[in-house]
């Protein structure tokens, strides 16, 4: 490994050394208190949000952390400004399009250590994988951290494709349509995106890597178009103010 502890990282390899090293220490203190020094002493954008990710991985505990300091960030926002951050009828769908995003964010870490799966496998199959087996997901993302360039990696490589493509979801016939309801909404709506198509492709993996957005959005669809276009504006907002909240966060 090339990262010893005491260096500054300035590369993505750098990160991914100083993580198999982290990993190796006796405990759950240690790595932390490491994990968080390196993070400060990384010069490279891409090298510092892997090292954050793989933080909150394979260090801090995975989605339920994130999710823990989400909904404290929320709460501290809302006392800090005395304003209301979330309408309390849109709740659940705030919840659930932010659970997916720790998914979307957390499945980097893995296209970071594979990068082999980018050719074939898109983000939100990725996500999904690690929502239903979050343990095993992170036991083979770590293993090939640590076995990086020899046979352990590809091997772990290889059952974490397994992993992926076990989780197939039923209304995957359908996806095109799901696609469509949300690229169709921002097609419909020109003032709200910059990005129209990249926007459209947030929202569907978004969605996507949870079933019961997806059915909610079957289901609007069922009702007509216009209860389809209500419900991609919702969806769309949410996602579109998480990332303002968790960017102004980050700043």
């Amino acid at each position: 490994m090339s990262a010893n502890m005491g260096e500054y990282l300035r590369t993505l390899d750098d990160a991914i050394d100083a993580v198999a090293a982290i990993l190796e220490l006796p405990s759950q203190r240690e790595r932390l208190i490491q994990s968080t020094v390196k993070i400060m002493m990384c010069t490279h954008p891409e090298a510092r949000e892997f090292l954050a990710d793989s933080q909150a991985l394979l260090i801090e505990g995975g989605l339920e952390a994130l999710a823990r300091k989400r909904h404290e960030m929320i709460e501290a926002l809302e006392e800090e400004t005395a304003v209301v951050v979330l309408n309390p009828e849109e709740d659940g769908l705030f919840d659930a399009v932010g659970s997916s995003l720790d998914a979307l964010r957390l499945s980097e870490v893995a296209f970071r250590v594979f990068p082999e799966l980018r050719r074939g496998v898109e983000a939100w199959r990725v996500a999904r994988a690690l929502r239903k087996n979050e343990l095993r997901f992170e036991e083979l993302v770590s293993q090939g951290i640590r076995r990086r360039g020899g046979e352990g990696y590809h091997q772990a490589q290889q059952n974490l494709e397994k992993l992926i493509h076990a989780e197939k979801p039923a209304w995957e016939e359908r996806s095109g349509e799901l696609r469509h309801a949300y690229h169709g909404y921002l097609r419909s709506a020109p003032h709200a995106s910059e990005t129209p198509v990249s926007d459209g492709e947030a929202i569907f993996a978004t969605v996507a890597t949870d079933d019961q957005l997806v059915a909610e959005m079957f289901d609007a669809m069922a009702q007509g178009p216009d209860a389809a276009r209500d419900l991609a504006r919702r969806t769309f907002d949410a996602v579109a103010s998480l990332r303002t909240l968790l960017r102004d966060k980050a700043a």
